[in-house]
């Protein structure tokens, strides 16, 4: 079996804290999985559960999905996006 497929998601382009945690999470995982677009991917990991929540549920089915909620993650859980 090959290196699992991930798709990395959850940065906001703003060149702060979530693009920083989208960069060491490459990092991290640079050599150990195979990064690639949401529609090939086994995994999707976000660092930050907004952009979850944002993705088509249909392009989930069968994903693994991993994410980080910090906090209360049932009150953020049912807060709007």
């Amino acid at each position: 079996m090959g290196r699992p497929k991930v798709f990395l998601t959850g940065g906001d382009n703003s060149g702060w804290a979530l693009d920083w945690e989208i960069s060491l999470t490459r990092r991290a995982l640079d050599g150990s999985v195979e990064f690639c677009g949401l529609e090939d991917c086994d995994v999707v990991h976000s660092v930050y559960w907004k952009a979850v929540r944002k993705l088509p549920e249909e392009r989930l089915d069968g994903k693994r999905v991993l994410s980080y909620v910090p906090g209360e993650p049932l009150r953020v859980l049912n807060a709007p996006v």
